[in-house]
Formats: structure tokens, C-alpha cells, sequence
């Protein structure tokens, strides 16, 4: 019996020699294994990471079914619909792969029935699993994650490992790292994003904080000068107006208020109870002191303030006036008149003395021309006539003290009738 020669027979052994798949006329090449991390031989994947595996490649027109498999110490595991088989998918995802897994997938080339189909096996992807810094705690020393104008802030990053390297970013750019060093210390002046980039090995892992800021500005104040011991002085005036996130601040309300404090000395500062209004009215004021306003905003727990100029009200101290030692006295025509003299006076450098009169009880006084002396003595008495020592502090301030008067009484009897 003779065969017919089989010309044909070496060309298709060639091809499957090559590896290659033949189906109706068509040379196939084999798929292949890819994955968002790479396509291998070994791929490297941090804890929890998830990787998409997809089946490409020359393997048909019809081709749309596939069975993937993790093979995981020696036992195999079907990811999609947890059987074997092919299913009318061609990627997956998982994020539990474990260090060793060796992933594989199984393609049809077209719509498999009774008689199988042709199917075309991929290459391998083994897994190289890594481990991310866990856990890692990203946070700041600031209430509520707000930040007030200018304040030094301290970002903290915490984990379990101590090999892990840390980075710090604000507003994308870089301010410190990558290394051991845990914390920063940073000064905000605008609402930012830090961020902190935590690596162990090849495995990093971004966290990010908004940091909100209160932004606030003072405003300025008006006002002060010098006022003479316990008078009550002129108002502080608001000149222009503090602002919150932009926004002028005209009342106070529970959140955003103004705060008036005082000082003796410029340095220990003290709220003034009732205080909160852009103005503010001195009481009386027995000396020096210094005034200043806050706008003070709070949100989030954190609590911000913004300090105004400084006004200062000079106190001239309290003068006094003293105590005209002689008695109210009569005199006649030629009579001697004794010095008038003044005792428990202030008496300090800057102050001024001048010696007054009276002719009309009392009613009105007018300065004795050059009767600036501590003392007096009065002459070319004719009339009944009241003596009395204005005292001044030579400041410009005006402030001044009076004693009170002494009277002269004129009398046309002669000196010897009195004793």
C-alpha cells in the first residue's frame, strides 16, 4: 500500500519545534504576563500593594478567556472565580500577594466548547514582596491642624521600624531628607500641605497633612500723650481696622475679637476686663501706662493672635500743692508783713512755683508779677487781700496744685490798739 507524500509535515513540526501555535493558517506567537509592576522574571511588591496582572500579545483574533493561577509553596491558587479553568477576562488584580508567589495565566485563543479550544501558556512572574514602614503616624503638634501667622510648627512621623527614612515636603518642595530623622520644625506663614514620604527598603509610602492658617493682621491704633496724676485721658481710637483671612474686623464676635491690654512697664502685659471694642476709653490714671489691642481668632482648638502698636499715656505724678505755714492775719497801714512760707510741697527738679492774689474774697486770682520763689512776702498792702502758691510742673501739661489761701485783713485802726 503506498501514502501519499506528505510534503507539508516538516513545516508544521518546524513550527511547533519553534514554539510557535498554528490554527487554521495563522502562526500564533505565545502571550505574555505583564503586571503594573513590571513583567519580570521577578517583579518587586511592597505589603499590600496591588498589582494588575494582564495577558497581551499576539494570541488570535477570538482570543478573550484566560485562567490565572498563583502558585504559593507548591499549591495553586485560581484568583479569578477561585476554580480552575478559563474565564472571559484577560486581567486581575490582587492585593495579597505574598513574597515567593509565582504568577502564570492560561489563554484561549478562541471561544473554547466541546473540543477545548487552543490555548497558549505565558511566562512566569515571580513575586519579590517588600515591606512598607507599618504602621506610620503623620502628625503635628498644633491644635487642630491650624497654624497661626508665623508659627514654628513640628511635624512628626512615627512607625515601628527603626531603618525607616523619612522625608519631609511643603507644598511639593523637599525640606528635609530622606533620613532617620523623624521630626521637623517648620515656620508657616500661608495655608500649606506638608507631606511626609516613608520608605523602608524599595517600599515608600506618602502622607500628606493640610495645615490651615488663621491668617490675621493687627490693624493700628491711635492715641495717648500726657495727662496731669488722676485725670481721665483722651480715647484710643482704632486707625485701621485688624483683618481675619482678609476680611476686616469692625465688632467682635465669640470667635473673632479684639482684646485691650495695659502695662507698666512695656513688658508684662495685662487684659483689660470688658475690653473687646476697636476703641477704647482710659479711666482715670494715677501713672504711666502703656496700651496695646489683639485681634484674637480661634478655630479648630487653635487659638491665634495678632498685637497692635503701642500707645503710651504719660502720667505727670501728683503735686503737692503744700500748706501756706502762717495764719490769716490783720495789719494796719506800715504794719511789717512776715514771709509767707510753704511746707509739705512737692519738691522735685521741674517744678515751678507762683504766688498769687485776691481782692475780691476769693473770687478770682491773678499771678504776682515775679513771685516765683518758694517763699513770699508780701508788700504795699492797702486792702483786705488772700495770698496763696500755685505749684506746676514745667512739662506743658498744665497740671497743677494750689494751697489754700491765707487772708490779709486790712484795718484802719491803729497797729497798737491790737496785742
Amino acid at each position: 500500500m503506498k501514502f501519499p507524500k506528505l510534503r507539508w509535515l516538516p513545516t508544521i513540526i518546524l513550527l511547533f519545534l519553534s514554539g510557535n501555535s498554528f490554527l487554521f493558517g495563522q502562526v500564533l506567537s505565545p502571550p505574555t504576563l505583564t503586571s503594573t509592576h513590571g513583567s519580570g522574571p521577578i517583579i518587586s511588591v511592597c505589603t499590600s500593594d496591588t498589582v494588575t496582572f494582564t495577558a497581551a500579545g499576539d494570541i488570535g483574533p477570538t482570543a478573550n478567556d484566560a485562567e490565572f493561577k498563583i502558585i504559593r509553596a507548591g499549591v495553586t491558587i485560581y484568583p479569578v472565580g477561585g476554580v480552575p479553568g478559563p474565564q472571559a477576562i484577560l486581567s486581575f488584580s490582587s492585593p495579597n500577594l505574598q513574597n515567593g508567589d509565582q504568577v502564570v495565566a492560561t489563554v484561549w485563543t478562541y471561544d473554547y466548547g466541546p473540543s477545548g479550544g487552543v490555548s497558549a501558556l505565558t511566562n512566569t512572574i515571580t513575586i519579590a514582596l517588600g515591606g512598607y514602614p507599618e504602621p506610620v503616624a503623620f502628625t503635628s503638634d498644633t491644635a487642630g491642624n491650624t497654624v497661626c501667622n508665623n508659627q514654628t510648627v513640628q511635624l512628626s512621623a512615627s512607625t515601628v521600624s527603626t531603618l525607616t527614612m523619612f522625608e519631609f515636603f511643603v507644598d511639593g518642595i523637599s525640606i528635609q531628607g530622606p533620613s532617620l530623622v523623624s521630626t521637623l520644625s517648620h515656620v508657616f506663614s500661608a495655608t500649606s500641605t506638608a507631606t511626609l514620604i516613608a520608605s523602608l527598603g524599595n517600599c515608600e509610602r506618602s502622607f500628606d497633612l493640610s495645615l490651615q492658617l488663621i491668617d490675621l493682621t493687627p490693624g493700628a491704633i491711635t492715641g495717648g500723650g500726657e495727662f496731669c496724676f488722676a485725670d481721665v485721658p483722651s480715647s484710643i481710637t482704632n486707625l485701621v481696622s485688624g483683618t481675619k483671612d482678609g476680611v476686616d474686623v469692625n465688632a467682635s464676635t465669640l470667635t473673632t475679637f479684639y482684646q485691650w491690654q495695659s502695662s507698666l512697664n512695656g513688658v508684662i502685659w495685662n487684659n483689660i476686663l470688658g475690653a473687646q471694642n476697636a476703641d477704647y476709653n482710659p479711666p482715670s490714671l494715677n501713672q504711666t501706662t502703656h496700651f496695646r489691642r489683639k485681634l484674637v481668632a480661634t478655630s479648630s482648638g487653635q487659638t491665634c493672635e495678632a498685637i497692635s502698636n503701642q500707645i503710651t499715656i504719660n502720667i505727670i505724678p501728683l503735686i503737692e500743692a503744700g500748706y501756706i505755714e502762717q495764719a490769716d492775719q490783720f495789719f494796719c497801714s506800715g504794719d511789717v508783713i512776715h514771709t509767707l512760707t510753704v511746707t509739705q510741697s512737692t519738691i522735685t527738679p521741674g517744678i515751678l512755683y507762683q504766688w498769687q492774689q485776691s481782692v475780691n474774697n476769693g473770687i478770682s486770682y491773678t499771678n504776682i508779677p515775679l513771685a516765683t520763689a518758694s517763699d513770699y512776702t508780701p508788700t504795699g498792702l492797702c486792702q483786705t487781700t488772700l495770698f496763696r502758691r500755685a505749684t506746676y510742673s514745667n512739662s506743658g501739661s498744665g497740671c497743677s496744685s494750689t494751697t489754700l489761701p491765707v487772708e490779709f485783713t486790712f484795718s484802719t485802726v491803729e497797729s497798737s490798739v491790737f496785742t
